[in-house]
Order: structure tokens, then C-alpha cells, then sequence
């Protein structure tokens, strides 16, 4: 850093070089000064445009949290509900074949032969 500065120092102290050129390095000095005047901020002084991205990460892992509840606790949960009513639903066909089959025995005269498909 020290070179730069001596270097842009000798640029603007030469006497033969054009304008442009002190110029230059005028510039290449102000920026470099100001740059050790004023330092960076901290992370922690990002301003608003940190702020908003806090508050997107915020946003984000309340997300996340909420997709591996329903991924590790719902869907199980649900899963089994799903088998629960199919294997209720075999139950109920398996009766209503066996209540045709028993009543498909008597004549419709007598009341008993109906079909239980409804």
C-alpha cells in the first residue's frame, strides 16, 4: 500500500507527465486516503440491505423447520390414515360380497334377496 501511495505521490510530482495522468493519480490517492480514514463498517452495521437479508434467513429456516415437520411427523401420521381407510374399505367390499352371497340365497318374494351394492 505504501508503494501505491509513493508511486501516485511521484506521478503527480513529475513535471513532464500529462494531465490525465495526475489526475489519476490524484484520484488513485483520495480513494486510497479515504479508505484509511474511513474504514469498513462492522458486518453487524450492514444497514438495510442486511436487515432484509436477516430477515429472509429468518423467514427461510421458519420454512425449513416447517417442511421437516410435516415431512418427519405429518406424512407418517397420514400415511397411516390412508392405509387405515384402504384397509377399512377392503373390509366393507369383502362384507358386501359376503351379504349378497348370503342373501342371494332366498327368493326376492320373501324380502331377503336384495343387493347391498348401494
Amino acid at each position: 500500500m505504501q508503494w501505491i501511495l509513493w508511486s501516485a505521490g511521484l506521478a503527480v510530482g513529475s513535471g513532464g507527465r500529462a494531465s490525465l495522468t495526475r489526475l489519476l493519480a490524484l484520484v488513485l490517492v483520495g480513494v486510497l486516503l479515504m479508505g484509511m480514514v474511513a474504514p469498513q463498517p462492522a458486518y453487524a452495521q450492514g444497514g438495510l440491505l442486511s436487515g432484509i437479508t436477516g430477515i429472509l434467513n429468518a423467514l427461510n429456516g421458519a420454512a425449513s423447520a416447517l417442511q421437516n415437520f410435516i415431512n418427519n411427523v405429518m406424512r407418517p401420521i397420514l400415511q397411516s390414515i390412508s392405509a387405515a381407510a384402504s384397509g377399512i374399505q377392503n373390509i366393507l367390499g369383502t362384507l358386501r360380497i359376503s351379504l349378497n352371497r348370503l342373501f342371494g340365497q332366498f327368493p326376492k318374494s320373501t324380502g331377503f334377496g336384495r343387493s347391498y351394492n348401494n
